[in-house]
């Protein structure tokens, strides 16, 4: 079998990893909130409100800035067409998608980086 071919395995597990991806970054509400010196102190500046999110906030909100909330669109529908690309390509886009993804967000927003752990680690171990 050549690697290098175009392969459209859309599974349930795909579908899944979006469905998650999307409602964990567009529609989940908490009042659980986590987060480190640097994003706290990030927050702190005067940046674009397309950044801001809650840092501390008792009441049951979403945790996710209008950023996170386009990723998560963004991610869902790459999670769903990645398959049209070839095999190596593919493997070359997982990584590079993954690691901004979760590395954007591990200094941005420490919620969304745990909410999107689980989907990577799922994603990953397969």
């Amino acid at each position: 079998m050549d690697p290098n071919k175009v392969s459209h395995n859309l599974g349930k597990t795909d579908l899944l990893l979006a469905f998650y991806v999307f409602y964990m970054l567009n529609y989940f509400r908490t009042t659980f909130y986590i987060h480190h010196p640097i994003e706290i102190w990030l927050q702190g500046k005067d940046i674009n409100q397309y950044f801001k999110h809650p840092v501390s906030s008792h009441e049951k909100s979403s945790k996710v800035c209008p950023l996170g909330n386009h990723v998560g669109v963004g991610l869902a529908i790459y999670l769903i067409i990645r398959y049209y690309f070839q095999a190596k390509t593919r493997r070359l886009l997982n990584c590079l998608v993954w690691s901004s993804v979760l590395g954007g967000s591990l200094v941005m927003n420490l919620n969304v980086f745990i909410y999107l752990l689980p989907a990577y680690l799922i994603d990953k171990f397969r």
